[in-house]
């Protein structure tokens, strides 16, 4: 009984840190993008601030023709881009700062991307906007939340 026990515990411990393992495999991992080898920090910034000024002058069309892969572009639909753009409610007004902007490199399953994060403030509303780009600068990710 006690041998079976021993053995029940080892096989437990062996399987939950495989576990682990194929989490922290799996997961991202982040560096500051200035310390990027593979992304010009400047360069990922310009990109992400002319997607955001195509996305405020809801210009999905430039969006999807200047920044997106081909999977995202297939995913960034006019139908889907206005419905996304209307959920964030009405008239926004004028952009008044970019109050923050924070870049990363990350890499997930072996691939890797520069990921932007800014938060702007806008007369009526503050969005954040979180970007990515894959090594070719294409547009990898996108997504916009109001402040919450």
């Amino acid at each position: 009984m006690q041998k079976l026990l021993v053995g029940f515990i080892i096989t437990l411990a062996v399987v939950v840190l495989a576990g682990f393992v194929y989490i922290y495999i799996r997961s991202p991992k982040t560096s500051e993008l200035a310390t990027s080898t593979l992304f010009s920090a400047d360069k990922v910034y310009e990109e992400s601030e002319a997607v955001i000024e195509l996305f405020e002058e809801a210009d999905f069309a430039g969006m999807r023709e200047q920044y997106c892969n081909e999977e995202i572009a297939q995913k960034m639909t006019d139908e889907a881009m206005e419905a996304a753009y209307d959920s964030l409610g009405g008239d926004w007004g004028n952009r008044v700062e970019i109050s923050s902007k924070e870049g990363f490199e990350a890499k997930q399953s072996g691939k890797y991307y520069a990921m932007t994060q800014y938060k702007v403030k806008y007369e009526n509303t503050e969005l954040t906007y979180t970007l990515m780009f894959d090594t070719d600068m294409k547009l990898a990710g996108f997504s916009v939340e109001p402040k919450k």
